[in-house]
């Protein structure tokens, strides 16, 4: 962080030749710059310090390493009084100071998050002050003054988001959403009020509860076929299996499906003899009376008694 002391002009020394032990100035912690004997006269620059053979210590000072001895570093002290540490002329990372024997950067500047959406605050340098700037596309976000949108997500620099759900999965029981308030109070729809319909019944409210009024007929009328509803295609119609009885029976006659059509099956009474007359009576079933003597019954036979001679 720049040096609270904004800067010091140097005063350069123009007694070369004349024998001047140093000239004055003032350094930025109060004391007074002396050049040393020998030396050029010029005035030290920051950790401009002299080893024993007059060359520029610069192994000090620096962030991260140890501080350089007092009077030595152009910065403020730290909190350790022994040593001092540059200024990096940036604001933004705090103060350089000396902790324990070591340059670190204390107290750097917090900004803290931005009470605009999508924006974020960042500190620009070299003032050290925050300021707002574009957040990044995609970063989520709550939209201002606006409880009926979640889930917000930055697009083009605007908060962008989905509806609000206030329903409690009843639909004739409502809830309206206010942008300061969020979700209201229920509210319960008039009776007769739709709530539901598909294409095997049709729904209204009644007394807060989504009842059907009515349904869809599907009978075919057709006993051969298993008749059903589906909610989205309606009526189907599907054959049942063949033999299912589909009409009245009795002994001499039977309905039964076949290919999903009732068709009259008769009864067989034929008992292949040919001496008898075959019949069918509803309730008895079938029936076999003799047949008169000199009935034909083949190649030049004829019954006798019931018998074919």
């Amino acid at each position: 962080m720049r040096n609270r002391v904004a800067g010091w002009m140097g005063v350069v020394c123009l007694g070369a030749g004349l024998g001047l032990a140093g000239c004055g100035g003032v350094d930025p912690h109060g004391g007074p710059v002396t050049s040393a004997v020998g030396d050029t006269g010029g005035i030290k620059g920051a950790n401009d310090s002299t080893t024993d053979g007059g060359a520029p210590d610069r192994s000090c000072g620096a962030v991260g390493q140890p501080c350089c001895p007092a009077l030595q570093s152009d910065s403020v002290s730290g909190d350790d009084t022994t040593g001092t540490c540059n200024d990096d002329l940036l604001a933004c990372n705090g103060v350089e100071a000396c902790v324990n024997g070591t340059c670190q950067h204390v107290n750097p500047i917090t900004c803290g998050p931005s009470p605009v959406p999508c924006t974020t605050l960042g500190c620009l340098e070299p003032l050290g002050l925050c300021v707002t700037q574009p957040a990044d596309e995609g970063d989520p976000c709550t939209p201002l003054l606006n409880a009926c949108v979640v889930n917000g997500t930055c697009h083009a620099g605007a908060c962008v988001g989905q509806p609000r759900d206030c329903s409690n999965g009843n639909p004739c029981i409502v809830s309206g959403c206010d942008p300061l308030l969020g979700c209201q109070l229920p509210s319960t729809l008039p009776d007769g009020t739709p709530c539901g319909s598909d294409a095997c019944s049709v729904s209204a409210c009644m007394g807060g509860v989504c009842t059907v009024t009515s349904t869809t007929s599907c009978d075919d009328a057709n006993p051969c076929t298993a008749d059903s509803c589906d909610p989205r295609g309606g009526c189907t119609h599907t054959p049942v299996a063949d033999g299912t009885q589909c009409a009245p029976s009795d002994a001499c006659l039977a309905g039964l499906c076949k290919s999903g059509v009732c068709t009259p099956v008769a009864t067989n009474c034929d008992d292949g003899d040919p001496c008898t007359i075959d019949s069918c009576d509803p309730i008895k079933g079938c029936l076999h009376v003799t047949a008169p003597d000199g009935t034909p019954c083949g190649d030049c036979r004829q019954c006798v008694s019931g018998c074919c001679q």
